[in-house]
């Protein structure tokens, strides 16, 4: 009877409340999901070194192999052009050559044909003073020809001028009284015109004599005709010349609005097509950041019943046994046991986006658990259950752990490698928007200092 009270004694302080089981079920989870985020972090820190380290002894590799091709090309060209200058000097010499022997030779013919010159001189002299003598007497001629026609011409204005002034004269005198109009009676006359039932419209007109004299005007009073018909010139000339300046003006301010607008459409366009290239980067980073939170989102699964009774038993044996749940970490992923030159410095391991995808994901509530890779859900998911264990076994035998690590396969470094490549893509797009951007603006600037200067100068 003892030993059963003491049983069940036992049994009592044994038993959890939920509180407390809820509480031991929590704070293993809290400790699981750090373990597996350090796991994560440290994996990805990892597989981005090793990254880093291929690219960079690949891009030591094609530096050498670049430098050693200009070295040959160079050394190539270098021999090629010492070869093209021996030649050129060679040739040089021959035809330096060449021409000693045809000047050696053109100097003894020069002094068997010395008085075929002289003679041929003597010819083209007596040519030249014939050729004098005849311009002279054309110049002489030509002056003679000017001066007639220049007499008849002085001969015709003065009789022309003399006409103009008797005309002017005569047109000054007065009009003979046997010329001038009789005298007609002026009176106002009212006559009606066509009008509506509503206003009774009347028109007064004035009856005008049918020989009406236009009056003089300022040309008129001139005596002399000559200096009238310049008067009237010199204000044809002005209204013209008014008139083309007025029409050049409304031209050029045409063709400024003109250019104005064209360049305003192409601004415009230009700034429609900058936006629509952040709207298109912007869209793929946001693709980019989200995928991983997309594709955990997308996989996760939802535990049963039974997979949370076997937890919470599962936690509260290991915290009346000893056992204990730990992650084991993967022995190849272990920095801290990598002995070669190759093993990445954990000190100066660069700050990736997947640290910064690992923060985001720490921020989520603690009913979730997101992860960076689309594996680490199905990985995460405790194995089914056929038998529950009972909670009063108090064995000390180890429970079977799993160990919990993200291995990529190709399909995912590949996908990793397509996110980065997108992402030095995005950022060439953005760097020649923004450079198309500062030339569209750096001539519409110009555009516009040239338009300023025309409007001044005209």
């Amino acid at each position: 009877m003892e030993a059963e009270d003491v049983q069940l004694r036992l049994q009592r302080l044994y038993k959890l409340t939920a509180d407390e089981a809820n509480t031991l079920i929590q704070s293993a989870l809290d400790s699981r999901k750090k373990e597996r985020l350090l796991q994560v972090r440290a994996q990805s820190k990892k597989i981005a070194a090793r990254v880093n380290h291929k690219v960079k002894s690949k891009e030591r590799n094609a530096l050498k192999e670049l430098s050693n091709t200009l070295e040959e090309e160079w050394k190539s060209r270098q021999r090629e052009r010492l070869e093209k200058a021996e030649a050129e000097f060679e040739e040089a010499l021959r035809i330096r050559g060449e021409a000693q022997r045809i000047a050696e030779a053109q100097n003894n013919s020069n002094r068997h044909t010395a008085l075929e010159h002289d003679l041929q001189k003597k010819r083209i002299d007596d040519a030249d003073r014939r050729y004098q003598i005849a311009v002279t007497k054309l110049r002489q001629e030509r002056k003679r020809a000017a001066e007639e026609n220049q007499e008849r011409e002085k001969h015709k204005h003065s009789a022309l001028e003399k006409e103009r002034v008797r005309a002017a004269a005569v047109a000054a005198l007065g009009t003979p009284e046997s010329m001038k109009p009789k005298a007609e009676d002026r009176t106002l006359k009212n006559k009606v015109s066509l009008h509506n039932n509503d206003v009774r419209v009347k028109d007064s007109f004035y009856d005008q004599p049918d020989h009406a004299v236009i009056p003089a005007t300022s040309e008129d009073n001139i005596i002399d005709a000559f200096k009238a018909a310049e008067e009237q010139a010199r204000l044809v000339e002005d209204r013209l010349r008014s008139e083309n300046i007025r029409h050049t003006e409304a031209a050029m301010k045409s063709t400024l609005r003109g250019e104005d607008a064209l360049r305003k459409v192409r601004l415009d366009n230009s700034k429609t097509t900058l936006e629509s290239h952040l709207e298109v980067l912007r869209r793929k980073e946001f693709a980019r950041q989200n995928a991983g939170s997309m594709a955990a989102t997308a996989k996760r699964l939802v535990t049963s019943e039974a997979t949370k009774q076997f937890q919470m038993e599962q936690i509260v044996a290991d915290a009346i046994g000893g056992a204990g749940y730990s992650v084991a970490p993967d022995p190849e992923l272990d920095i801290s046991s990598a002995t070669d030159s190759s093993a990445p410095d954990g000190q100066h391991i660069p700050y990736t986006h997947y640290d910064l995808h690992e923060e985001k994901t720490t921020r989520q509530g603690n009913d979730t658990l997101k992860l960076n890779s689309p594996q680490e859900s199905s990985e995460m998911s405790l194995p089914e259950v056929t038998q529950v264990p009972s909670i009063l076994k108090t064995s000390n035998s180890a429970i079977p752990r799993e160990n919990h690590s993200v291995r990529f396969n190709d399909e995912q470094k590949q996908l990793l490698k397509m996110f980065e490549s997108q992402k030095r893509e995005m950022e060439l797009l953005l760097e020649q928007a923004k450079i198309e951007h500062e030339e569209n603006l750096q001539q519409l600037e110009q555009a516009q200092a040239s338009t300023l200067e025309v409007i001044i100068i005209h």
